[in-house]
């Protein structure tokens, strides 16, 4: 658990994937009401429907921040249709550490926003 929380931690002090991406095919913005977590997830995905880049902007805790780096990290290189099939459950397992239900609004975030 604290190496894992380690690395959330550093994933939101210098988060690779936190930058705009120019001409992206796709961008979604959302938002946690509860908390105020925000994401704008920027999407480049070529004619087969794969995912070339990906990136976000957005402001909130380090547990929305580091698992949108994650989440990322995940979908790079896969078709877009797949990655909206992911669930709630299988995505949580990808950081790797317990999020209490709390938060699940928090590290949930990104996935929220791919699936709208």
């Amino acid at each position: 658990m604290d190496l894992y929380g380690q690395e959330i931690i550093e994933l939101y002090k210098n988060p690779p994937h936190k930058k705009k991406l120019t001409k992206p095919t796709y961008t979604k913005s959302d938002k946690n009401e509860s908390c105020g977590d925000k994401i704008t997830l920027y999407l480049m995905v070529d004619v087969k429907e794969k995912i070339t880049k990906a990136s976000y902007t957005g402001t909130g805790c380090a547990i929305s921040q580091a698992s949108a780096n994650i989440f990322i990290d995940e979908i790079i290189g896969q078709k877009l249709s797949n990655v909206k099939k992911i669930k709630e459950k299988e995505f949580l397992e990808l950081l790797q550490i317990p999020i209490s239900p709390a938060r699940k609004k928090c590290a949930t975030l990104i996935l929220k926003t791919i699936k709208n």
